[in-house]
């Protein structure tokens, strides 16, 4: 989408979640004004503008960042497979943190299970760090489980340009889209000008014997390639 197009999209998504300029301000922390010209198409938002409207909005970042352009080239692919390594290790972290505040609450000593998690769990409720501990990990779950999307979006974005430049490269269907052209428009132009009818159907002879041309040099290279 361009600037004008994405402006559009997120003025729908605000008004499907009910939301004015003001009150969407107000939850994501993005001035009224700002938004203002985001959906006048004024400018592309960078993706932390993105992330912000995301929250504001309750809805998956990567879905506003795909609307948006991003996730399309490999400068992209690393910027995401950085924040992707910057999570892991935060979440290895909080991983530790929580192991080690379970090592010291959870008393071995309770002979029933369900005894000894209550009391653990109890232990959890209480303390505030671990609290937060525990809901900065479902929070950092999502965002790992949303880059990798992500990083799938771009390698697959990646392969269709690929394949796109591969088609490109393939005479043969380059020539079949160009003749499924002359045969479908009677108003095609070339450099400019108006094709004729005569001109039309010549460049339609030309391409059948460009084919076959190619088809029997190919059999009579490989031909004698074999016999050599």
């Amino acid at each position: 989408m361009n600037s004008i197009e994405l402006g559009k999209h997120l003025r729908m998504l605000r008004k499907e979640k009910g939301l004015t300029l003001v009150e969407l301000s107000s939850i994501s922390g993005v001035s009224n004004p700002y938004i203002s010209q985001i959906e006048n198409g004024k400018f592309k938002p960078t993706p932390d503008i993105l992330k912000k409207l995301s929250n504001g909005l309750d809805i998956p970042y990567f879905e506003l960042m795909e609307a948006a352009g991003y996730w399309e080239n490999e400068e992209d692919y690393s910027l995401l497979k950085n924040e992707l390594t910057i999570l892991k290790e935060r979440q290895d972290f909080l991983f530790k943190t929580w192991k080690e505040f379970e090592e010291e609450n959870l008393d071995m000593s309770i002979e029933n299970s369900t005894e000894r998690m209550k009391s653990f769990f109890e232990a959890v409720a209480k303390d505030e760090k671990i609290k937060l501990v525990k809901n900065e990990q479902r929070k950092i779950e999502d965002q790992i489980q949303t880059i990798e999307w992500q990083l799938e979006q771009v390698q697959f974005n990646k392969y269709k340009i690929q394949n796109k430049v591969e088609e490109e490269k393939d005479i043969a269907k380059s020539l079949t889209n160009l003749k499924r052209k002359l045969t479908i428009y009677d108003d095609l132009n070339f450099d400019g000008e108006p094709i004729s009818k005569e001109s039309t159907d010549t460049l339609l002879e030309l391409i059948e014997f460009t084919f076959k041309q190619i088809q029997i040099i190919n059999k009579y290279t490989q031909s004698k390639l074999k016999e050599d």
